[in-house]
């Protein structure tokens, strides 16, 4: 700074004097151009710095995988399908404990894998899931869709076994009557006078199985696939569900998955890893009951199988610690509410496979119950729009596997 400082003295030492022969017009013609060319190079300095520090910024959150912030910004219907696409490469084996584990030599470094498994996990925590089916081999068989209701199946990522539960073709009613979102009832009451829709009910049908985790996303899970972890205290541990998540975390998070899945090959051809629509949750919970709860469930058995005010102690419980549903499915109607796919509308989408993708919406589907919330919420016809930057210690999710 020192020698620009003096070189701009020098050169106005030079111009007075150049400008002593031309008069004082002359003199104030050189010294207005030289100031305006300077001022003018200095404004393209400051133009220039400020736009390679937006950038810098950018840089960093856009590559920080756990900071989605260039995502999160995008309206929801121009970001469907984009977390399939837009996925970090975590495919490296040396991330969190495992590289710790990797740097170490002799009985230390052995004991420390051994122990805590990738990323730190304590798998004999999860060694009861080794019993299930390979999901690759059921899914892959052309009688696929002949599978019971419930079957139980696994995908292996890395060493841990994710359980789903199969959901085969159906159909079920969504019932307004049993729905807390009034602007829900109040479209269906108007659609009635018109349509064939009464009584309050949107047939729907599933024209092709599915499978559906078994339970919620949990904690150890989600240090598996990303190695890291989130805000969740005080609800820290690896079978409490995730949550605390957006939508958006959580689309990014099954596109993960879907990735290390597929360049692991451990995920049957045709098919695809997302979450699921408000349809397939619904489907799946009901269990192929049509009472508020699902088949075999009603106000008093509600406790032995969710996580809600009345039993839950007012804090966040294990996954899979309260009985299934009918086709073994954990968690539905309890414990934490789950993040849909879907673009939220007043107007339940019913019909075939329907899925809630409406341009005049920026609010996502949640559903079911939680740990925090009356058996009210537990009605399984709930549904509530919630944007996509919400995140909260009631919010998680589940994935689906779904034919592409």
């Amino acid at each position: 700074m020192k020698r620009v400082a003096k070189w701009i003295v020098e050169r106005r030492r030079h111009l007075n004097a150049a400008c002593e022969s031309w008069g004082a017009a002359g003199r104030r013609l050189m010294m207005g151009t030289f100031l305006t060319v300077t001022m003018l190079l200095g404004g393209i300095a400051w133009i220039l710095g400020g736009l390679m520090g937006t950038l810098a910024h950018s840089a960093i959150h856009l590559l920080s995988p756990s900071n989605y912030a260039a995502i999160r910004m995008i309206r929801p219907q121009e970001r469907l399908g984009i977390a399939a696409v837009f996925t970090p490469d975590d495919t490296a084996e040396t991330d969190g404990v495992e590289g710790d584990a990797a740097e170490k030599t002799g009985a230390e470094g052995s004991e420390l894998q051994r122990r805590t498994g990738p990323f730190g996990i304590n798998l004999k925590k999860w060694t009861a899931w080794e019993k299930y089916a390979d999901a690759r081999e059921l899914l892959n068989q052309t009688t696929v869709e002949q599978l019971p209701a419930g079957t139980v199946m696994a995908l292996r990522l890395r060493e841990l076994p994710i359980a789903f539960r199969w959901c085969p073709a159906g159909s079920f009613e969504w019932d307004s009557t049993m729905c807390l979102t009034q602007d829900a009832a109040v479209h269906l009451a108007q659609d009635a006078a018109t349509t064939s829709v009464g009584g309050g009910r949107v047939p729907v049908l599933l024209s092709r199985g599915f499978a559906i985790m078994e339970s919620e996303c949990f904690q150890g899970m989600w240090t598996a696939v990303t190695g890291e972890e989130l805000h969740w205290h005080p609800y820290r541990g690896e079978a409490l569900p995730v949550h605390c998540v957006t939508q958006s975390d959580a689309a990014v998070f099954a596109g993960r998955v879907h990735s290390q899945l597929r360049r692991a090959k451990a995920l049957p051809e045709g098919w695809i890893v997302r979450l699921p629509h408000e349809a397939e949750w619904e489907y799946a919970m009901r269990a192929g009951g049509q009472s508020a709860f699902g088949a075999g469930i009603d106000s008093r058995s509600l406790l032995d199988h969710a996580w809600i005010a009345g039993n839950s102690g007012q804090k966040l419980q294990p996954v899979a610690s309260r009985s299934p549903n009918a086709w073994g499915i954990h968690d539905g109607l309890g414990s934490v509410m789950e993040w849909c796919s879907d673009i939220y509308s007043p107007r339940f989408p019913g019909g075939t496979t329907p899925t809630g993708n409406f341009e005049d919406s920026w609010k996502w589907v949640y559903r079911g119950g939680a740990w925090g919330l009356d058996s009210r919420y537990s009605q399984l016809s709930n549904r509530y729009p919630g944007s996509g930057n919400v995140r909260g210690p009631m919010l998680g999710f589940r994935l689906v596997l779904v034919r592409e």
